[in-house]
């Protein structure tokens, strides 16, 4: 209910920005009083990116350009990878499995534009979130 007091909101999202952002130039900083009612300051992690270790080591790749209205996987984990494309409004588009080295998935009724692409295993132990265009 909005204007009510939470019950049971573990987590808590904002934007950092590092000491010299443009915006806080000339700027006071002082630190208030935290924003939540019950703060568990030794409970937080701050997050600096998404680790995608599958993705660092080549094992899957994506072209981020939507070419001949198909997209493209390559994937060299031997792990069947689940398949799923969003909007940027967050309405699925595509949800599919990858169950080959190489997988394309059909992507003429896409509209020009940025599209949120999630690429996983059923253990989640694989996960990379990426952008692709169609142009």
């Amino acid at each position: 209910q909005q204007g009510g007091i939470p019950v049971i909101n573990e987590l808590f999202k904002a934007t950092r920005y590092a000491p010299d952002y443009a915006g806080f130039t000339n700027q006071i900083l002082t630190p208030g009083n935290p924003v939540e009612l019950n703060p568990f300051i030794s409970n937080c992690t701050i997050y600096s990116g998404i680790d995608n270790p599958a993705n660092q080591n080549g094992l899957i790749s994506i072209n981020s350009i939507i070419q001949n209205s198909q997209i493209q996987l390559k994937n060299n984990t031997n792990i069947d990878l689940k398949i799923t494309v969003y909007d940027l409004s967050g309405k699925l588009l595509l949800n599919s499995n990858c169950t080959d080295f190489q997988c394309t998935f059909d992507a003429q009724n896409l509209k020009k534009g940025i599209y949120l692409i999630n690429i996983f295993n059923l253990n989640k132990n694989i996960q990379i979130q990426s952008k692709i265009i169609k142009l």
